[in-house]
Formats: structure tokens, sequence, C-alpha cells
């Protein structure tokens, strides 16, 4: 990036931050105060550095109110400042979105989490086998359809946000990667599924009932699922050109999230809607706080084994490896869990061409935060490092 380019991300940077600082400095105990200044000091070196063209953080401390927090720029040419109130692309933290719309009807009783496939879609294979279960915790063996090979004729361009997806993914080549219930395996399809389901159990769409489930009572004004090209509210995503030594932001990889990423993705809001949802969740606000517990414990295979211990990965793909902080990766429903740093972590990441999102809640500790990042794997370096300073927090 050029230097005059840096210069100005500079001076965007440092007018939000004095102007975010001044709004919060009266909420927050000054015991936070120097955590506060160094995790912002590290969202910041993330623009100096190029990581990410602009940056939101946002933190929910115990006892505190939310801060949040931008840096950077929401478009490069011609120059437009992200804010806090720039919406950007979540990728599949839309998942715990479309969890919760599951969790919602059966707590209602329209639906249960072990009803099979066949009772909304009888023609799907092996749909006597798979569970609504399943489907939330990526154990139905169902790949994403780029992996089953759906046909090459015949496939509307955007199938996965139009009605009866289930007949789109019943013609892939390959329906399984295993059998329902016996492993794990992250799936889009899946979510493309359930969104189906949502839809049948309510006669509304998708849509409809995220906004009336979630959006409305929450008041999250800025979340929204749709068509966006005519939304200025939105951050431009940027891609990268990356060798062994140098990472530069080149090409502007996508001006607005595509609609048919749907309930696996398709979900765009600000740091302060995104934080306000999940404190929600893990506060009983929307759903009872025993489906929470539900969502945030490991699943289970049919052999009874935590979903950790039972990963699908072929021996053909190589060796399977994560960073070395992390340990017992896994999911429960809607929600990834895991131990990072000895701590257990509820969480959920989101990425696509050119934007990357991270949510993480430390129960032990009562710590939300997430970062938003309009570049790709551009709010990585800067998790790193909160995630570190956090689960050593003593508070």
């Amino acid at each position: 990036m050029k230097n005059l380019t840096r210069l100005l991300l500079l001076s965007f940077a440092f007018f939000y931050a004095c102007q975010s600082t001044e709004e919060h400095a009266s909420t927050n105990s000054k015991k936070w105060s120097p955590l506060l200044s160094y995790l912002d000091s590290v969202a910041l070196q993330s623009v100096v550095d190029s990581t990410t063209v602009g940056i939101s953080w946002g933190i929910i401390l115990p006892d505190q109110d939310m801060v949040v927090q931008s840096h950077g720029l929401a478009k490069i040419a011609p120059e437009v400042p992200l804010t806090t109130s720039t919406k950007s692309g979540i990728a599949s933290i839309t998942k715990p979105f479309t969890a919760t719309l599951i969790g919602l009807l059966v707590e209602e009783g329209r639906l249960d989490l072990y009803q099979t496939l066949d009772q909304f879609f009888p023609d799907f294979p092996d749909g006597d086998k798979t569970t609504i279960y399943q489907l939330l915790s990526h154990t139905s063996g169902i790949p994403d359809w780029w992996m089953g090979g759906l046909p090459e004729t015949d496939v509307p361009t955007n199938w996965t946000s139009e009605a009866n997806r289930h007949k789109t993914l019943q013609r892939m080549n390959q329906v399984y990667l295993f059998d329902p219930g016996t492993q794990f395996f992250y799936s889009n399809s899946g979510f493309a599924l359930l969104a189906d389901i949502i839809e049948r159990a309510t006669g509304k769409t998708y849509e409809e009932v995220l906004h009336e489930r979630i959006i409305i009572p929450l008041a999250l004004n800025q979340t929204v699922l749709g068509d966006p090209t005519a939304d200025t509210l939105d951050a431009i995503g940027y891609g990268i050109q990356q060798s062994d030594s140098t990472r530069s932001i080149t090409y502007e990889a996508r001006a607005s999230i595509s609609t048919s990423l749907n309930a696996f993705g398709g979900i765009r809001t600000t740091i302060g809607d995104l934080l306000s949802f999940t404190k929600a969740l893990s506060q009983g606000d929307l759903l009872s706080l025993a489906f929470f517990e539900q969502m945030s414990t490991y699943a289970e295979v049919n052999s009874g084994l935590p979903v950790y211990e039972a990963p699908y990965w072929p021996a053909e793909w190589g060796e399977f490896s994560s960073p070395p902080y992390m340990e017992k990766s896994g999911y429960g429903l809607g929600l990834n869990l895991t131990e990072m740093y000895g701590q257990q972590v509820i969480w959920h990441s989101g990425g696509m061409p050119g934007y990357n999102a991270i949510w993480c809640y430390l129960p032990e500790k009562d710590i939300h935060f997430a970062l938003l990042a309009n570049t790709d794997n551009g709010a990585v370096p800067a998790f790193e490092v909160f995630i570190k300073m956090l689960t050593k927090e003593q508070g």
C-alpha cells in the first residue's frame, strides 16, 4: 500500500480511536483501561501492517458496557473511513443465527432435534437416517456441494437461497461422505437444508423468520440478509497477494455479499449488533439457558464419542493440523467449541473472499469479543493476540 494511503489510514484510525474512547470512558471501570488500550493498539497495528484495509473490534467485559472500535478504511478509492456503523460480511457466523432459529422452533414444539429428513423431504436419500441434530452438529455426512458434485446443467445460480434447496443437494454425485451420525465434518450443505426445514415449519422465508425472531426482538437494526447492491453502508471486501515473505492488498475481492450464501453465510452486520446477538444468546434472552447449554456442549456421534474424537479426515488429505494453542476442536449445535490456552472457548469464525469475522465467548471469564475485517484473513493476526491476552486476563 502506498505511503500516502498508510498515513491516511493512521489519521482515520487515531481520529476514531479518540472518538470511541471519549464515548465509553465514563461507562467502563478504570481497571479495564490498560487492557482496552492494548487491544485497540493491536487492532490498529493490523491496519498499519496492511494485514487488513479496515478492522472493527468489540468486547463485553464482566459487568461493563460494550466497547466497540474501528480502524482503517471501508473503501480505498475513493477513501471512505470504516466506522462501527459499517456493515461487514460475517460469513459462517451466520450459522449460530440459523441454529438459534431452529432452537426457537424446537422449544415451541414445532420441530424436534431428532426428526429425520424424510419427514420434510420424502425423496432425500437416506433421509430416514439423517436428523436435524446431525445437520446442526456437522455429523450428517452430507458434504459441501462442490465436494459432492452437482450436475453441470439445470442448477439455478442462486439455488441456495431459493425454496426446496434439498432438491438440488439430493442430485449430488455423492450425497454422503460417511454414514449419518458416524463422523464429524463441517458442511455448509447441512445449513442450507436447515433453511429449508425452517421454511417448511413456519411457512415463511428464512429471511422473514430471521427478522421476526432475532433481528426485530433484539433491535439489530444494522443486521441484514438480502440483496446488498444498493447498500452504501457496507465495507468493500479486499483480497491479498501473499508470498513467503510478503502480504499485500492488491484487489477488490467483493463489493457486496451474495444473497446466495443465505442461512450458512449471508448475514451482514456491525460489530455492535453481532455482540448484542451473542450476548443475548448466552444470557437466555432468546432461547432458554438450557438450550444454549446444549448448543455449547460438544455434540456426539452415534457411538457416543464427542465429535472432536471422530473427525472425517481421509489419509490422502495429509496430516491434519491445528494451531498449537487449540485443543479438542469440535462443534456443538451451531457453535464451534474448543480449548484455547487451556480455557473453554465457545466461538465461530467466518471467511469468504474479502471478509473475515471471528467471535468468541469465554464462559469462565464471562467475556465476549469479536473482530470484523474487510480483507482475506484480515482478523486472524489480531485475534491470535486477543485470545492469548484474554484467556490470561484475571479481571
